[in-house]
């Protein structure tokens, strides 16, 4: 069953007064008015108008009450009696709705004539309604408000609707390894051979530039040259 809630606000002690999100969902996020909202595809409305839901604990107008507590900026607990402090009143909006199932069959005639290949004699708004619930089920999904969290299943209520795109890349031409890795392959084979015989590894087939040679660092203090210090690599 659909359901909206209507909310106001006020000053303690007060006039009440609407809401910037006149209404709501359960949990307080904003929707369209009642007045806005339509009866899904392959549904229609049992009831002619919105009314408004008593079988809760609320008082006789539907409305039920709550106050706010910073840093908090909605209403966690509602009660059924109006209190002077009492900042935010809310009360529930329902309809009942029931399957149309000649919409049901129409639309079930139209799919399998899609399918095979046949063109359907619909009208513009048909094919408009056709068209989305076909789109529903290709990995949409929804939210009421740009940055809110998504959902997957739609609702009358939604605005957005988001869907992740993806295509796999592959080379032209298979070239083997970059050249970085066999740049990587010598510089170990060059430490392997220094850690296991104490003396540079000199196997580096045409590439002579990468063989390590010894050089001598100068060091000089603050009355002059103090010497120099041991072998370093240079490539």
């Amino acid at each position: 069953m659909p359901e909206v809630f209507e909310n106001q606000t006020r000053l303690p002690g007060g006039q009440w007064i609407y809401m910037s999100d006149n209404y709501t969902d359960v949990n307080g996020e904003k929707v369209l008015p009642k007045d806005d909202i339509e009866c899904p595809l392959g549904w229609k409305w049992e009831d002619e108008e919105w009314s408004t839901d008593l079988n809760r604990a609320v008082d006789e107008q539907g409305w039920e009450y709550s106050i706010t507590i910073p840093p908090d900026r909605k209403p966690k607990h509602w009660v059924p009696a109006e209190k002077m402090y009492y900042t935010h009143r809310r009360r529930r909006w329902v309809r009942l709705r029931r399957r149309d199932l000649s919409q049901m069959e129409a639309l079930k005639r139209v799919s399998q004539q899609v399918v095979v290949g046949v063109r359907p004699l619909v009208t513009g708004g048909q094919q408009a309604q056709h068209r989305q619930a076909e789109a529903e089920g290709e990995g949409w999904e929804y939210a009421s408000l740009f940055g809110w969290k998504f959902h997957l299943e739609y609702r009358k209520t939604d605005a957005f609707r988001r869907r992740r795109w993806r295509r796999r890349m592959e080379p032209l031409e298979k070239t083997g390894p970059a050249a970085v890795f066999a740049l990587e392959g010598a510089l170990e084979a060059l430490w392997g051979g220094l850690r296991t015989s104490g003396e540079p590894a000199t196997d580096f087939g045409e590439s002579p530039s990468l063989v390590p040679r010894p050089a001598q660092v100068e060091v000089e203090g603050g009355g002059g040259a103090l010497g120099s210090l041991g072998c370093g690599l240079v490539l």
